[in-house]
């Protein structure tokens, strides 16, 4: 029979070994969510940013371009591209 030590200790080990899987499991979700809200505020940052090059129009309380934006991403920048009258291009390097 196991004396309350050696319980103690099993119960221990068992709980570190559940820890040590559900952190191993855990993590790369929890990065690959980390890195996903990174992309989405580096993509706010460039919206925020085309707000004060590019034309917008008010139309009950939505903000709408006046002008198509298209965004991509460029090897480490993200640039912002619409025509008026010529063609501009705006980048955020990240």
């Amino acid at each position: 029979m196991i004396d309350n030590k050696g319980f103690i200790l099993m119960e221990a080990i068992g709980s570190m070994a559940l820890l040590s899987i559900f952190c191993t499991l855990l993590l790369p979700v929890f990065m690959n969510i980390t890195s996903s809200i990174e992309e989405l505020k580096e993509e706010r940052e460039v919206m925020v940013l085309l707000h004060e090059y590019v034309l917008l129009e008010k139309t009950d309380g939505q903000l709408s371009y006046t002008f198509p934006v298209t965004v991509h991403h460029e090897q480490n920048r993200y640039c912002a591209e619409w025509t008026h009258r010529r063609t501009h291009k705006y980048c955020l390097h990240v």
